[in-house]
């Protein structure tokens, strides 16, 4: 049952925005159906206003809910409110029934079409961030790597040439070495 939620959590998210856009793009929508009503006598523009406005909610919201649902509300408010017999379902005039089922498919498949290329975009942009951030590791590395190693081999090279019987030297030198090292163990675990 988690496994279930989780699911439904990642790929139908509810949110007051995207509420807000499929309440607003729904009225839009019929108000523009309405008025076009009082212009024409025909009903032929309504599924397909209809059909944009999904594809629409289904671009601009996250997840597959709010397509899906513009999809269902649609296909009952154009036969409800703008196919005659007005103000009543009835999916029983000729040739009705083919007419919303198609519109039905054709907007759940514009809203899961929607969602995937969403998701395809969102994965390439994490992609890309990704290589952007691994490049800018290994940027980094080097540029703390290089420094670090031409301190230890010049430390070890004065070592090596310098008087064995200067020991406060030698120590200084020592622990310089010491702690170069030390730092590019710690830049190599860090990077």
């Amino acid at each position: 049952m988690k496994h279930i939620i989780s699911i439904l959590k990642k790929h139908c998210p509810v949110s007051l925005r995207d509420s807000i856009i499929f309440l607003a793009a729904i009225s839009v929508s019929s108000v523009f159906c309405i008025l076009l009503q009082q212009l024409t006598t025909s009903d032929t523009h309504v599924p397909l206003i209809f059909v944009l406005t999904v594809l629409i909610i289904a671009l601009v919201t996250n997840g597959y809910f709010y397509g899906i649902l513009a999809a269902l509300v649609s296909v009952f408010a154009v036969n409800w409110a703008f196919t005659y017999p007005y103000m009543k379902l009835d999916f029983s005039i000729y040739g009705y029934p083919l007419t919303f089922i198609t519109m039905l498919a054709v907007s759940i498949a514009a809203s899961m079409l929607a969602t995937g290329l969403k998701e395809k975009d969102r994965y390439i942009r994490e992609t890309e961030a990704e290589k952007m951030r691994s490049m800018l590791l290994r940027s980094v590395s080097h540029d703390l790597r290089t420094p670090l190693t031409t301190i230890g081999g010049s430390i070890s090279a004065v070592l090596a040439a310098s008087d064995p019987s200067d020991e406060a030297c030698r120590e200084l030198l020592e622990n310089a070495k010491k702690d170069s090292e030390w730092m590019y163990r710690m830049v190599e675990n860090l990077l």
